[in-house]
C-alpha cells in the first residue's frame, strides 16, 4: 500500500473503541494500557529479529501484534503491521527497516492517541494509571 493510501486509514477508529468501551466497561482502561505498554516492545524485538536477518521471528511477532491493531481499532499501523508480517513471512526483508520505521512513528502517534482517550475516560477506566 503507497504512503499517501495508508493516510487515508484512520489511526484510531472511534467506532471501535466505543464498541470497546461498552462491551468492557470498566476492563477497557487495562486493554489500553496493556496494548500501550505492549507496542514499543513488540517493535523492539521486531528490529531486533531484522537486525539479525531473522525472518520467521519478524513475521511471527508482527502477526501477533497485526492482530492486537485490528482489534483495538488501530487500522494505520495494523497495515503497516501487516506489511511487515507479509515481508518476514516471504523473507525478503530489503525494504523492511523502512516500514519498521514507519511503524514506530505510526505506533507513537496512535500511542499518544491512545492516551487522549484514556485520559478522557470515565473514572473507572482510568484505574491504575500514573
Amino acid at each position: 500500500m503507497p504512503h499517501s493510501d495508508l493516510d487515508l486509514l484512520l489511526l484510531i477508529d472511534d467506532d471501535v473503541i466505543a464498541e470497546l468501551r461498552d462491551i468492557l466497561q470498566e476492563e477497557f482502561g487495562d486493554l489500553v494500557r496493556d496494548f500501550v505498554d505492549d507496542v514499543p516492545i513488540q517493535l523492539e524485538l521486531m528490529q531486533t529479529a531484522l537486525d539479525q536477518g531473522n525472518a520467521d521471528g519478524l513475521y511471527r511477532l508482527a502477526h501477533k501484534l497485526k492482530s492486537s491493531c485490528g482489534s483495538l481499532g488501530a487500522p494505520r499501523l495494523a497495515e503497516l503491521v501487516r506489511q511487515l508480517e507479509q515481508a518476514g513471512r516471504q523473507a525478503t526483508l530489503d525494504g523492511a527497516a523502512t516500514l519498521l520505521a514507519q511503524a514506530q512513528a505510526t505506533a507513537d502517534d496512535t500511542v499518544a492517541g491512545l492516551r487522549v482517550i484514556l485520559q478522557a475516560a470515565p473514572p473507572d477506566d482510568r484505574a491504575g494509571q500514573d
